[in-house]
């Protein structure tokens, strides 16, 4: 359960910061999607597995996302705000290629920072 609430508030703002500006609706349902789809697994092995095996089952998907995490790049917009422009643009490398140009959307970045006074 905190988990899962975890991951339904922090997931779409990454990938809000993350995604190209064509393909963040399609790419911000996922989260909320793949939560119901979990329930909908989790109802199903319900029926026929123990409350025990079926915490042991939900392990499966648990331990390699943990591990997962470890290799997710930092969000450039949030690396830029704390003055770290060399690595905001290899993070932004490691998202969308190393032959990518971020300079323009690192500029846009801090065009939005800058108009917001740096509050977030």
């Amino acid at each position: 359960g905190l988990g899962a609430g975890l991951e339904i508030t922090i997931s779409p703002v990454y990938i809000h910061e993350t995604t190209r500006a064509d393909m963040r609706d399609i790419c911000g349902s996922f989260p909320q999607v793949m939560t119901a789809l979990g329930i909908v697994i989790c109802y199903f092995m319900g029926r026929s597995l123990a409350w025990n095996w079926l915490s042991l089952a939900a392990l499966i998907f648990l331990i390699p996302f943990t591990f997962g995490l470890y290799y997710i790049p930092e969000s450039p917009p949030w690396l830029v705000y704390n003055d770290e422009e060399d690595l905001a643009f290899r993070s932004m490398s490691q998202i969308r290629g190393d032959d990518y140009d971020a300079t323009k959307e690192i500029a846009h970045i801090k065009e939005i920072l800058a108009l917001h006074k740096n509050d977030l």
